[in-house]
């Protein structure tokens, strides 16, 4: 077979690079780590002014436990389970917090 017909049949294909994978999957847990710092900046600097931030720990904790969740389904290591619990009752627990506050 013809080598050109072989590239072109390669770039008509749908596989993902793996190279691009790996420059999204970086760039995800990138973006992942300055979400949750700046998070805990704003709780930190709430905490010290007196003002409540029941609302950034729910958005916190329910992430925590989404995550853990899927960790836990591709490995099932219990204490990915563990986390999972502990993170979603912290999250559920934050949020009502927070609804009764504004409530």
């Amino acid at each position: 077979m013809d080598r050109n017909v072989i590239l072109d049949k390669n770039k008509q294909a749908k596989v993902r690079d793996e190279g691009t994978e790996f420059v999204d999957n970086r760039a995800r847990q990138k973006g992942e780590a300055l979400l949750m710092s700046f998070m805990l900046l704003l709780m930190i600097y709430n905490y010290f002014k007196g003002i409540p931030s029941y609302d950034l720990m729910t958005v916190f904790w329910a992430y925590g436990a989404v995550t853990n969740l899927y960790k836990y389904l591709a490995y099932r290591r219990k204490s990915d389970l563990v986390t999972t619990i502990f993170t979603a009752i912290a999250a559920l627990c934050s949020f009502m917090n927070y609804f009764s506050q504004t409530w």
